[in-house]
């Protein structure tokens, strides 16, 4: 597959590190600002926090930040731009990396791609909440449940993608003792 063919050159390379640190920086940058719109909000965890929401949910929470939080809101999107893609990579390399290192890890290469489709289904969420932000309080419930969705699924992804990076590191771990 000529995608994995091309991660794999950048995985062997300072690409790495470039995104590793554009994913600790934004998300730094990004938990900086979840506090204040939390505090706006009374408590309520943003959107994207949650792993699935209602009508009902969002519009307690958007009725509850009121203007001035759903700017900051807002304004978070904007920053949330460069971070899927910062994460997705970073996962998605450190995954092959490590799967290129031990022999009977290279076939499960391809599941280095839950981490930039967890990070493709962070943009499709981060557009559907930025456009519900912008259409509030005419918000569809149909709206909704597809951004809500697209969170779930996020999560899932995300979770996966992470849970496999964990695993493969681990197997590394263990046999580089093995060789020591």
């Amino acid at each position: 597959m000529r995608l994995i063919r091309s991660l794999d050159h950048w995985a062997r390379t300072y690409v790495l590190y470039v995104v590793t640190i554009i994913a600790l920086v934004t998300g730094a940058a990004m938990m900086f600002l979840v506090p204040g719109i939390v505090g706006l909000s009374g408590g309520l965890p943003i959107l994207d926090m949650r792993l699935f929401y209602s009508y009902d949910e969002m519009t307690q929470l958007f009725g509850a930040l009121g203007p001035e939080g759903l700017s900051l809101y807002g304004q978070l999107q904007l920053l949330d731009s460069v971070f899927p893609a910062a994460y997705g990579l970073a996962f998605c390399l450190m995954t092959l990396r490590l799967a290129n290192g031990i022999e009977y890890l290279v076939r499960y290469r391809v599941l280095a791609l839950l981490s930039l489709l967890a990070a493709f289904f962070d943009y499709l969420e981060n557009i559907a909440i930025a456009m519900m932000i912008h259409s509030y309080p005419a918000v569809a419930e149909a709206n909704v449940l597809l951004s809500a969705s697209f969170t779930a699924i996020k999560w899932i992804l995300l979770s996966t993608g992470v849970i496999l990076l964990l695993m493969f590191l681990l197997i590394a771990l263990v046999q580089r003792a093995r060789r020591a």
